[in-house]
């Protein structure tokens, strides 16, 4: 055994069995400093770790003080090793503290990237498998025994896997590693690391690699000058070698020596299982957190309490499983362990007992309950003495006043916004989707007509902890920093869009923010000569205002900023329906019908010029048909005008001389809620068949397309309806006789009948 005072312990991250290891061998061994891989920015956040209501899975945020979105999280489980370490030695009162290259002096991340936890990073303090980063020494370099070594760089354990014969490395530690134990484990690593090492250049190892190596043996370093005797060096297995011997310090110092450093802050945030697993989008962590944290919790009899958890979940479904199941599913796995050669079943044994006979060999039911299981819903908690900014301080207060606890599971909130407590949630909601964190997601309200319901599906995700303290720089409370992310000033905000914040505004309840996005929309509308964006403006706050009683919004605000916008689009009406496409022309058809809802529908908004303006429109020549014929039918339909007088307008639309395109498109925007009024109104039908059949065949041709797009917004049914009033006489039925016959014009068609009965002509 060598003299040195220092230790090297390689564990996996989140490997229980790796942790259980540590204890022991610390109960043993007794060190007097321990350091730990991880970010020495938060050495003052250690103690917290033993202190009463901190429960993993937690996580250290680590943060760029000037620019909050370059952070960096490392998560930790119960079972984590460096978790166990720092709780052992604050409970035996030791010297710990984190020894990796600290986040200030990391790069700064490239213009078109920001770290996250949804990144893919190959750094162990991300949370994941033991990955030193990938190589620069380019592909193909080999080892001479046929061995890789940007592979081996990339995926120690996997190499070692297949070494061993095996293809899944996690699979394989767990067996060797994780499910053996002991202190003595940690020797047989730092061996199995320094051989893969052995034949390993200084220029295959990743240049970060290379200085975070450099400053955990600086950080060793100056411990034994401390006087430490006996030092334990927690690390991700790779890193053991590295830290084995000290090279000259001079070596070191070099890698080190231009590192800049910038400020940076640290704070512990809750964590979720499922953010530690790799199937959640998350690059890093372990497939199994929920497997891993039952072995820590239930080691002594873990596959049989397993089982037991498995027809818990089953019976959760509605799906029986029996305490004789259990039993025989525990004897099924035993045997298969027995088979394969194993002391106690792995999880692919306890695996196939449950498919077998809990899940009755349905793989659906199965793969169910076991994610349910693997993974889990288990989010951690804070302890009151942990560092929170003033905003995030507001917004647990508000979670905690509303009964809105920040929960890893997805669930649904139906709200009822009569109620001031369920008002009070729709608005904490809405504010936080304006600082980007979208806790809760706006679903789709069961009963459209219903203003005074609102369905949130809620889901709180760990990375929302980074957008919190971006936005604590807007402000130390939720409606003030939502404020001042709304009324930032932004080049690109144009009429459009500064109806969205207004309307996010209202919603949100934030009546400053209010009030200054409606002078910006008054401003951006004066500007504004396209008619199609400041209809389309008037319909959400129109809404906005008549419905603002439920919501206990101050419509004194938005009822003139509508007004002010429903007189421009009015006077801009007729010129912007001349000239133009079809395509704008449906558009515009659209946003009318929307606008004329809403002003007709509202009790703030005067309607009379706007309804003179529609009957502009309808009169205009000039205009678009779509445009004229839809104004002409919402005309008819509010009463603002009789049968007689739009029976007029048809009539002028589709007079002899007029271009029979035009005639259709009149007809498609009169027709485009329905085909009623040619069913119940003879003379209209009867106006648009007697054009129809005076067009020529040339003409008809062209109109055809125009006519099919008009006619095909009725259902089958009026449709079927109008054919069979086209069919047969004012008058009613008659009798056809022989005499009344046009013999000429029947033998004309008489081929053509044949044929379509499949005789010959």
């Amino acid at each position: 055994m060598k003299n040195d005072p220092w230790r090297i312990f390689g564990i996996r991250h989140h490997g229980p069995g790796s942790a259980r290891s540590l204890r022991r061998a610390f109960d043993a061994w007794r060190p007097d400093c321990v350091l730990i891989e991880g970010p020495p920015d938060a050495d003052a956040l250690i103690p917290l770790a033993a202190q009463e209501g901190m429960e993993p899975p937690v996580a250290l945020l680590v943060h760029v003080e000037a620019d909050p979105l370059q952070s960096s999280f490392w998560p930790f489980a119960r079972f984590s090793p460096e978790w166990q370490a720092m709780l052992w030695a604050l409970e035996n009162g030791v010297a710990v503290r984190f020894c990796d290259l600290p986040f200030s002096h990391r790069p700064e991340p490239e213009a078109s990237q920001e770290t996250s936890p949804e990144a893919e990073s190959p750094e162990p303090e991300e949370g994941c498998e033991e990955e030193p980063g990938a190589s620069e020494s380019g592909e193909g370099d080999d080892d001479g025994d046929g061995q890789n070594l940007s592979e081996i760089v990339r995926d120690p354990l996997g190499t070692l896997a297949r070494l061993a014969g095996e293809d899944d490395g996690e699979a394989w530690w767990n067996r060797v590693v994780e499910e053996r134990g002991g202190p003595e484990v940690f020797e047989a690593v730092l061996e199995a690391m320094r051989e893969l090492r052995r034949d390993q250049s200084p220029e295959a190892l990743d240049p970060q690699e290379a200085r975070r190596e450099a400053w955990m043996r600086q950080t060793l370093r100056e411990a034994v000058k401390e006087g430490r005797e006996r030092i334990a060096v927690v690390c991700g297995a790779w890193h053991a070698p590295a830290l084995e011997t000290l090279p000259p310090a001079r070596h070191d110092a070099a890698l080190l020596k231009a590192l800049r450093k910038r400020k940076t802050l640290a704070s512990w945030v809750p964590w979720t299982h499922d953010r530690l697993s790799m199937r959640s989008g998350y690059g890093a962590g372990v497939a199994s957190p929920g497997w891993y944290d039952h072995l820590w919790q239930e080691h002594p009899q873990a596959s049989t309490r397993w089982l037991v958890s498995a027809a818990g979940a089953l019976r959760e479904r509605g799906i029986d499983a029996s305490s004789a199941s259990v039993i025989e599913s525990v004897r099924l796995a035993d045997t298969l362990a027995n088979l394969r050669g194993r002391a106690v079943p792995d999880r692919a044994d306890l695996d196939e007992a449950m498919l077998s006979v809990l899940c009755n060999g349905d793989r659906v039911v199965h793969g169910l309950v076991r994610s349910s299981l693997e993974i889990g819903q288990k989010q951690g908690t804070l302890c009151p003495e942990a560092p929170r900014t003033p905003l995030q301080a507001d917004l647990e207060g508000r979670q905690k006043r509303l009964r809105m606890p920040p929960e890893a599971i997805e669930r649904e909130l139906d709200l009822d916004l009569r109620k001031e407590n369920d008002r009070e949630r729709s608005v904490l909601l809405r504010r936080l989707r304006i600082l980007e964190i979208p806790w809760g997601r706006p679903l789709e309200r069961r009963d459209r007509n219903s203003t005074f319901h609102e369905r949130w599906q809620l889901q709180w995700r760990p990375e929302f902890a980074v957008a919190l303290v971006d936005a604590a720089r807007l402000g130390s409370t939720v409606p003030v920093a939502a404020k001042e992310r709304l009324v930032r000033p932004d080049s690109r905000r144009d009429l459009p869009e500064l109806v969205r914040l207004l309307e996010e505004a209202i919603l949100a309840d934030l009546p400053d923010a209010v009030e200054i996005l409606c002078r910006e929309v008054r401003s951006a509308a004066a500007l504004s000569d396209d008619v199609l964006v400041l209809l389309r403006a008037i319909a959400p706050l129109a809404a906005l205002a008549r419905y603002g009683d439920v919501r206990a919004t101050d419509r004194e605000l938005v009822s003139p900023v509508v007004h002010e916008l429903l007189v421009r689009a009015t006077l801009g009406l007729g010129p912007g329906c001349r000239g133009i496409d079809d395509d704008l022309a449906r558009d515009l058809a659209t946003a009318v019908e929307q606008v004329h809802a809403a002003v007709t529908q509202g009790k703030d908004a005067d309607p009379s010029e706007w309804l003179e303006g529609l009957d502009k429109l309808a009169h205009d020549d000039a205009a678009h048909g779509l445009t004229a014929g839809r104004a002409c039918r919402l005309l008819l339909d509010g009463g603002r005008t009789d049968p007689e007088e739009a029976r007029c307008l048809l009539g002028l639309a589709i007079a002899p001389g007029t271009e029979p395109g035009a005639g259709a498109r009149w007809i498609e925007g009169f027709l485009r809620d329905g085909m009623s009024l040619l069913l119940h109104d003879d003379r209209l039908r009867e106006l648009v068949d007697d054009w129809m059949g005076s067009l020529d065949e040339e003409r008809f041709l062209e109109s055809l397309p125009l006519l099919r797009r008009a006619f095909s917004q009725g259902s089958p049914g009026e449709r079927a309806r109008i054919l069979a009033r086209l069919s047969r006489p004012a008058g009613g039925m008659t009798a056809v006789t022989a005499s009344s016959l046009d013999e000429e014009r029947a033998l004309g068609i008489l081929p053509a009948i044949l044929e379509l009965l499949g005789r010959n002509p």
